[in-house]
């Protein structure tokens, strides 16, 4: 969950015995989020983009390679 200003974030989290709840506040800045498509309803992230968005790095103009993944 995102404010409207994108200064604020809190983030539920599943773990074992129970939710985790972070909640991270910017003295300076705002998040940068990818694009949200309406029709969807919703911003799929993988870990790694969801890491690199709290530690303050674009996901906007980076791709990933493409890697082998066995069926």
């Amino acid at each position: 969950f995102i404010n409207k200003k994108k200064d604020k974030l809190k983030l539920l989290h599943w773990r074992v015995g129970g939710f985790v709840l972070y909640y991270k506040r910017l003295e300076k800045g705002i998040f940068e989020l990818p694009e949200y498509n309406i029709e969807e309803g919703l911003v799929v992230l993988t870990y790694t983009e969801m890491i690199m968005i709290l530690d303050g790095i674009s996901i906007v103009n980076t791709h990933k390679k493409e890697r082998y993944q066995p069926n």
